[in-house]
């Protein structure tokens, strides 16, 4: 009986850990709802989903049978770098991102692509599918999300400036911005407001 009574709950607790939210759960859902315009659900992997996590993206959106985005995904280690900024708070120097080939120090690196990562997944919530786009969206809202977790707008546009710098180079050829991606363009999400970062 007592074995039985053991397993039971050990699914039972399996069960809320699956559905419970964590307090970081809430607060990326909250930064990404306002890029997406809707409420949205934000989902770091348990312990358990860690064990088993294989794929290559560090977000992914899930959609129901008719399209509609139902929630996003975040891998451990991007999840892990919103906690620690509770913590540690913003980095005060992200310098090193302005300057390709400098190399930034591990914290740094981590936040940004953290911050990134969210920007992306959040238009991805609210409806974009073409990739492309997706990340010319987040390339403009790099900054605004990296302000809601303790950065202000300069170390934001820097963040936003590097990824679009890097996209190019690194980025498989589906990411890649497109001529439309600038100032203007006819991805300029204010075209009426000059300054988005600029390669």
């Amino acid at each position: 009986m007592r074995l039985l009574l053991a397993i039971v709950a050990f699914f039972v607790f399996q069960a809320w850990w699956f559905v419970r939210e964590t307090p970081t759960e809430r607060r990326l859902a909250a930064v990404a709802g306002d890029i997406a315009g809707a409420e949205v659900e934000v989902r770091c992997p348990s312990l358990w989903r860690r064990l088993v996590e294989v794929s290559s993206f560090e977000g992914t959106v899930h959609v129901d049978a008719t399209g509609r985005p139902t929630h996003a995904e975040l891998r451990h280690h991007v999840c892990k770098a919103f906690d620690r900024l509770v913590e540690r708070g913003f980095p005060e120097d992200v310098s090193c991102l302005e300057t390709p080939g400098a190399g930034c120090d591990a914290w740094v690196s981590e936040v940004a692509r953290a911050i990134h990562v969210l920007s992306h997944e959040s238009w991805h919530l609210a409806g974009v599918v073409d990739e492309a786009r997706t990340e010319c969206y987040a390339f403009q809202t790099d900054a605004e999300i990296a302000m809601r977790f303790g950065s202000t707008h300069a170390q934001g546009d820097a963040i936003a400036r590097h990824f679009l710098r890097a996209g190019p180079r690194h980025s498989l050829p589906q990411y890649r911005p497109s001529s439309d991606c600038r100032p203007g363009g006819a991805q300029d999400l204010r075209p009426a407001t000059p300054g988005w970062p600029s390669s």
